[in-house]
């Protein structure tokens, strides 16, 4: 009988040491695993997608912004607006290519077709101009935002190329214009279309 306890103690103490080393070898596969151009562009979404604006910070460099506009502080209700921008959001990586400390993704995207949104609000703008209706600037903010919370709103997808680049062993993805233009579909061909109209 106290042989058999014995064994009995002797199997718990194994399985526990299997159980331990286990855990240890997930966790350290968890934190090792290599930083690559596919973790960084999945990052940056996943991050967008449920709106952790400060996670976005690991995986962008917004060096090209940070030269071409003064980026001010947000309030918490406008970052609570903002997740509205992707909320909608999927994508699928198609192609990766690495080159040294450079890198291409090209991601089909989906998100809300802001050509629809911005095409919408500009009409709402124009018909109070043009309208003598007096709205003021937060009544059309709010109208905006009405547009992007709209569960009807219809979706867009594209496939575009994004750039990266590693910095002290990470890649991060470079803000740009191409960037922009992934995150949001349609939204440069709702300013083209403005612009031909005010030139």
């Amino acid at each position: 009988m106290i042989r058999k306890q014995k064994n009995l103690r002797s199997g718990y103490w194994i399985t526990g040491i299997i159980v331990i080393l286990a855990l240890i070898l997930i966790i350290s596969v968890l934190l090792f695993i290599p930083n690559t151009p596919r973790k960084a562009v999945d990052g940056m979404l996943s991050a967008l997608k449920q709106g952790d604006f400060n996670k976005v910070y690991e995986y962008v460099d917004y060096q090209e912004l940070l030269e071409n506009a003064e980026l001010d502080s947000q309030s918490a209700e406008n970052q609570d607006k903002e997740k509205l921008l992707f909320e909608k959001l999927e994508w699928k990586i198609n192609k990766i290519n690495e080159n040294g400390d450079n890198a291409t993704v090209e991601i089909e995207i989906t998100n809300k077709d802001f050509n629809v949104i911005i095409t919408n609000y500009m009409q709402k703008v124009l018909k109070s101009a043009f309208g003598g209706e007096n709205i003021s600037n937060e009544e059309l903010e709010n109208y905006l935002y009405e547009l992007l919370a709209d569960d009807q709103v219809q979706t867009a997808t594209n496939i575009k190329t994004i750039e990266l680049t590693k910095q002290e062993g990470k890649w991060k993805v470079t803000a740009n214009s191409d960037l922009t233009s992934a995150l949001l579909p349609g939204f440069e061909d709702a300013v083209n279309s403005l612009n031909s109209i005010t030139d």
